[in-house]
């Protein structure tokens, strides 16, 4: 790896940190998303329309945010595997690309690593189900179970 290229990804993995944190810890506030801005292939339940989180079954790839933000489809699929490894292992977000583009981050209890219960899934099509929770146009997941999708 190029030194520029290197201190751009610690550069962009710190922002994406940063962004996680922020998504992690703004959890209480967020309102649900509406059926109009779900992923098609997401079946979404809402649970009591007092609680501010809906339940979903979404479906897509495990991707190293970085790669992803910075280059594209280029940092998807099984060519780019071996470097999301490196790039988790070196802190960078885990997110679930659906196939509409959106992008669902792994939500965590505090203290606990999202990235753990997607690692093993890296570049591999997943169907994840959990309560769901919208900041901006940033979506993020509580995985209550995940499997390799069919």
């Amino acid at each position: 790896m190029k030194p520029v290229k290197f201190f751009a990804t610690i550069i962009m993995a710190l922002g994406m940190t940063f962004l996680y944190m922020n998504v992690s810890l703004a959890q209480d506030k967020n309102q649900p998303p509406s059926q109009s801005s779900q992923t098609t292939e997401a079946t979404q339940t809402t649970q009591d329309s007092k609680t501010s989180n809906s339940s979903a079954t979404i479906t897509g790839e495990v991707i190293d945010v970085n790669c992803y933000l910075s280059d594209g489809k280029t940092g998807t699929g099984a060519d780019h595997k071996s470097c999301a490894e490196m790039c988790a292992k070196a802190g960078v977000p885990l997110g679930i690309l659906t196939s509409d583009g959106n992008i669902y981050y792994p939500i965590a209890p505090m203290g606990k690593n999202p990235n753990d219960k997607l690692v093993d899934y890296i570049a591999k099509q997943v169907t994840v189900s959990g309560d769901v929770f919208k900041q901006g146009s940033n979506y993020g997941i509580k995985i209550a179970s995940i499997q390799e999708a069919k």
